[in-house]
């Protein structure tokens, strides 16, 4: 296919038998230091449940300490910054781990170069020389193993995702072991407590929360039993309880403290006019039910509604359904009743059962739906922060040039790598190290180049090919290495080949297995390889001599890449082609639709002409791959023959010409 050194670590027994060994390192269940992982949603055991009523509280809280005894190194976080669950906090120093590593990965290199030669000899090795080589490669794995271990212990991660509430420590400072770091308030998710008769409530259930900037709904996880704090809801409700109902939140929409409620009973919206004129020790008002005589009520002050309802206030009190506010107009005598007015703009809400769902308050309060806008979260899911990294594994100069796996894999940073692989976070200070480990050898060979014009420089030859070489042999050993701290299924793997370095990956173990390539498929597939490299050899040798502009260079290049995705796609059955869309995005291999789309084209025709050309074409034929046009070497010694033909010729007729004047002089 693309790469001549295509089978990467996959198809070495050495890298294999290391992946194997390796796989099950990065997660180890042993290191119980570190912090856990927040779940997607928190448990009803989760809760803060000293939060306060009526008031939006942080779902969970989180003190991080320490895992061992270190210094703080880079520590970069202030109050009030955010940080995603999983996210590395800090990591302690330590000189020796360090030292430990870097002479591990030397053992491990110089092992797998050992093994790699013996493998490459074609040698047949006895049973004596396999035992050997069976302990070297165990012993290797066993060092980076134990090293890798001590440094997760120094990684500290954070629990949830949350704002940092509380700094203890300082960069540079000294830690014992269980010494706290920071503290963390949750921020994806919060709670809001309320009073509610439990006779209408169900755990699981949508509720519609009211807060004083909108509204927003929420998942009713717990009901907690009567108690102290029920004491003053006794009278209102039948069978008091504390609802604590989940609300999906970020930084910005609904903050700490806000005032929240749900539209039941026995909660109100009254003027705030009509409560600022109540006796605020002992406040009562008048209700009144139909042409029954009014009543009075006691009634419990919450607070202003909030901007969103700026006229009114939230109280609670014993309300029946079909009572109105009201207010006496002229007071009873003995003979005439007293006369009332209902207040309109006064809100009771019902005793519902179950608690109203946000579709039925809107369909109950329209208007009070329309100032209480329905708060929504920006860019997010309702299952929090969610983020896509684009990367681009080759230089965006080397576009269309080189790809993928011909490019170092440890040229790109450690954030990228760890997304790349699925990695957890806590392994980001391991693959910082190894990949500063690899790229000092990147650099020393300057193999991290920009342009293509920097192949030349790279090798000793200055040829495609042995810059290729040169890569593929320093991504198998990155590859083995790396894959130490990532722990995956075989279909997992070959998933991620193919979705970070695209369809050039096909051949690699265990690709052929799970794609179910017959032996002569690959053989194919090896020959469309072969046949690129030396067709992109050539472009590569015409562009240095200056006979093909870079931007024709780039564009024929890249026309190679998409026909030889074209080409593999007609290779694979139906079958395999799905396959592959199981394993990673359809766009890694044309689909049969958009090779459809995709018209053939000639170096001498526009897109216009190739889809009229198209066109006129029987509906029948057969879908052709994008046309690339047959290069042809020239030789560096033609210009130098043509002008010695030249000089023969003029001599010759110079010859024939003083032939025939001396016959005619004479």
């Amino acid at each position: 296919m693309l790469l001549t050194r295509f089978r990467l670590v996959a198809l070495r027994p050495t890298a294999v038998l290391a992946f194997g060994i390796f796989f099950s390192l990065a997660c180890d269940s042993q290191l119980s230091a570190q912090p856990q992982l927040e779940s997607t949603a928190p448990s009803a055991s989760d809760l803060n449940i000293d939060a306060e009523l009526f008031r939006l509280s942080p779902t969970r809280t989180a003190t991080v300490t320490a895992p061992t005894n270190g210094t703080v190194s880079k520590f970069r976080w202030r109050l009030g910054d955010q940080v995603k669950g999983g996210e590395v906090i800090l990591v302690l120093e330590s000189e020796r781990l360090r030292l430990e590593l870097e002479r591990a990965l030397g053992n491990f290199h110089r092992t797998y170069l050992s093994l790699q030669a013996a493998e490459e000899s074609g040698k047949e090795q006895t049973a004596e020389e396999q035992e050997i080589n069976s302990l070297a490669r165990r012993a290797a794995v066993s060092e980076l193993r134990e090293v890798f271990h001590k440094i997760q212990r120094l990684t500290v991660t954070a629990p949830i995702s949350g704002r940092i509430e509380q700094v203890y420590v300082s960069e540079g400072e000294l830690l014992r072991t269980g010494q706290p770091l920071l503290r963390l308030i949750e921020t994806n998710y919060s709670q809001l407590r309320i009073p509610v008769d439990t006779r209408h409530v169900v755990v699981g259930q949508e509720v519609c929360l009211l807060f004083s900037e909108g509204r927003k709904s929420g998942t009713l996880i717990d009901v907690l039993p009567e108690s102290a704090e029920t004491k003053p809801y006794a009278d209102l409700l039948d069978r008091p309880g504390i609802a604590v109902v989940r609300v999906s939140n970020q930084p910005g929409l609904l903050e700490t403290g806000t005032l929240g409620y749900v539209p039941a009973h026995p909660f109100a919206l009254l003027p705030k006019d009509y409560v600022s004129a109540l006796d605020k020790n002992s406040p009562v008002v008048t209700v009144q039910k139909g042409e029954e005589p009014f009543t009075e009520l006691p009634v419990k002050i919450i607070g202003s509604a909030g901007p969103a309802t700026p006229d009114y206030t939230l109280v609670v009190g014993p309300f029946q359904d079909g009572e109105v506010l009201v207010e006496v107009v002229t007071p009873a005598t003995a003979d005439v009743p007293a006369v009332t007015k209902p207040i309109e703009t006064a809100i009771i809400f019902p005793r519902a059962d179950p608690l109203m769902t946000t579709e039925q308050f809107e369909a109950r309060f329209p208007a009070l739906a329309d100032q209480l806008v329905r708060l929504v979260l920006t860019g997010l899911g309702e299952d929090g922060d969610k983020s896509d990294i684009a990367e681009a594994v080759v230089p965006r100069g080397l576009e269309g040039f080189l790809f993928p796996l011909e490019y170092p894999i440890a040229a790109a940073d450690a954030e990228t790598l760890l997304n790349r692989w699925g990695m957890e976070r806590r392994n980001l200070p391991i693959v910082d190290v190894v990949r500063g480990y690899f790229q000092q050898e990147i650099n020393r060979k300057r193999l991290a180049i920009r342009t293509i014009d920097e192949v030349k420089y790279a090798t000793e030859s200055g040829s495609l090919k042995d810059y290729v070489d040169a890569v593929g042999a320093i991504n198998d050993e990155f590859l083995a290495v790396l894959l130490a701290v990532a722990e995956m299924d075989d279909e997992t793997l070959f998933g991620r080949l193919l979705t970070a370095y695209g369809a050039e990956a096909i051949l690699e173990q265990p690709g052929p297995q799970l794609v179910n390539l017959t032996p002569e498929q690959t053989e194919q597939v090896e020959r469309m390889q072969d046949g690129f490299e030396q067709q992109r050899q050539v472009l590569f040798e015409q562009y240095l001599r200056g006979e093909l502009p870079i931007d024709q260079y780039r564009a024929t290049s890249q026309q190679a890449l998409n026909a030889w995705r074209q080409d593999l796609a007609l290779v694979l059955t139906p079958e395999q082609r799905e396959r592959l869309a199981e394993l990673t995005p359809a766009a890694a291999i044309p689909s049969e639709e958009e090779m459809a789309e995709s018209e053939p084209s000639t170096s001498g025709n526009s897109p216009a002409e190739a889809g009229d050309a198209a066109n006129e074409e029987d509906d029948e034929a057969p879908t052709r791959r994008l046309v690339i046009p047959e290069l042809k070497q020239e030789s560096a010694m033609l210009p130098f023959l043509i002008l010695g033909g030249g000089v023969v010729v003029v001599l010759l007729l110079l010859i024939v010409g003083y032939v025939i004047y001396r016959k005619r002089s004479s």
